[in-house]
């Protein structure tokens, strides 16, 4: 189940979006109407998982970063490829920026809205470290530069990490199109014009449980 509520593995494999439609287009030919709208809402509670992790997490007082389920398997694999060799957890939580929050209000600069932006950031990062059960890892995947108190935390928390994303095919959805996009909506204006697509830019950081439950 996690393989499909992970935005993660549905970034790194966009051909799952296609196949969903596919196979609600064929089911709709076959046995009807009623059966493609039941496989299409299906495909709808699915996608608005997202939207339903991100109301609970604001409702708990993270603004900023909210939590999927990611595969433990697939996770262990990918960090295999960045170089790391110990244990991965069966239990992995993926975290994400809220987009849809504007951090700057009035005549406020689109600076001002940044700052206070990395402050609930780095907040939200240390409460979740904290917040999460004692059985989850988190993989954290962003081409966004770690304060040194974040770094701190999460070397305390016994994390490690690694130039690069989880998968490549994650930081080619970073388009600059997409980031302007994003950064109007956050901010009021554009912050940055680096192209963040590049994986070379990225940082890659998984945080162990602190009960291990690991995949071999």
């Amino acid at each position: 189940m996690s393989y499909g509520l992970s935005a993660l593995w549905r970034h790194a494999h966009p051909w799952s979006y296609h196949i969903w439609i596919a196979v609600a287009f064929i089911m709709g030919l076959l046995g009807g109407l009623w059966l493609f709208g039941l496989v299409a809402l299906v495909g709808f509670c699915w996608m608005s998982w997202e939207l339903v992790a991100q109301i609970r997490a604001a409702r708990a007082g993270f603004p900023v970063l909210y939590v999927l389920p990611s595969p433990g398997p697939w996770v262990c694999r990918r960090l295999r490829t960045l170089g790391y060799t110990g244990p991965v957890a069966h239990r992995v939580w993926e975290m994400h920026v809220q987009e849809r929050t504007r951090w700057v209000t009035g005549d406020g600069l689109p600076a001002d809205g940044v700052r206070r932006f990395r402050r609930a950031y780095t907040t939200d990062r240390l409460r979740w470290l904290e917040a999460r059960p004692p059985d989850r890892a988190l993989i954290i995947t962003t081409f966004n530069t770690v304060p040194q108190e974040e770094m701190a935390a999460l070397q305390a928390a016994g994390a490690w990490w690694a130039s690069g994303p989880l998968d490549p095919r994650v930081a080619a959805q970073a388009t600059i199109y997409r980031l302007r996009v994003t950064q109007q909506r956050m901010f009021g204006g554009l912050v940055s014009s680096r192209d963040r697509s590049d994986p070379n830019g990225w940082i890659t950081i998984y945080v162990p449980p602190r009960m291990e439950t690991i995949n071999p």
